[in-house]
């Protein structure tokens, strides 16, 4: 299984290598990875059939059968990685501080919390300085009409006031 995994991972890092656009990489995996998720499934069916029910093993086989809609997603765009990585990262540092947040004081302070790490993962993404566009957004959000909260989000608020100080 091992193997077949590491085959799908390369096929990922051809893709990388030559740089290609979505819809080339779409057409790369249909060619290549999908005959490796084919043998995948039939590894795993195979293995089902000489497990226990009750077994370590049997549970991954289970997990993996459970979770194959969601796996071969990838194959469906272009734009879909094969990992989750870049999610595994951004969500890193809440795992890290999660005992410190026990302390948040209340439900409420949990909220607000969450709300303003929301916000800077969001600036990051959207490649704007966090402190910037909290220090312009709370200024400005006063006076910003409600119908237009959508503008003050990073990635809006990077095209629409990044270089522009709130008054």
């Amino acid at each position: 299984m091992m193997t077949l995994i590491g085959k799908l991972f390369d096929v990922e890092s051809e893709a990388i290598e030559r740089k290609l656009e979505p819809d080339a990489v779409h057409a790369l995996r249909a060619e290549r990875s999908r005959p490796v998720l084919d043998r995948i499934r039939e590894k795993l069916e195979e293995l089902r059939g000489q497990t226990s029910d009750q077994g370590t093993l049997a549970k991954a086989l289970t997990y993996l059968a459970n979770q194959w809609p969601t796996l071969v997603r990838f194959l469906e765009d272009g734009r879909v990685p094969l990992h989750n990585n870049a999610c595994e990262v951004a969500i890193r540092p809440i795992g890290i501080g999660r005992k410190n947040w026990l302390f948040a004081g209340s439900e409420r302070g949990g909220h607000a919390a969450a709300t303003i790490y929301t916000l800077i993962e969001s600036c990051r993404r959207a490649g704007v300085d966090p402190f910037l566009f909290l220090r312009d957004v709370l200024v400005r959000v006063g006076t910003h009409p409600a119908s237009r909260v959508h503008e003050l989000v990073p990635v809006s608020w990077k095209t629409l006031f990044g270089s522009a100080p709130a008054r």
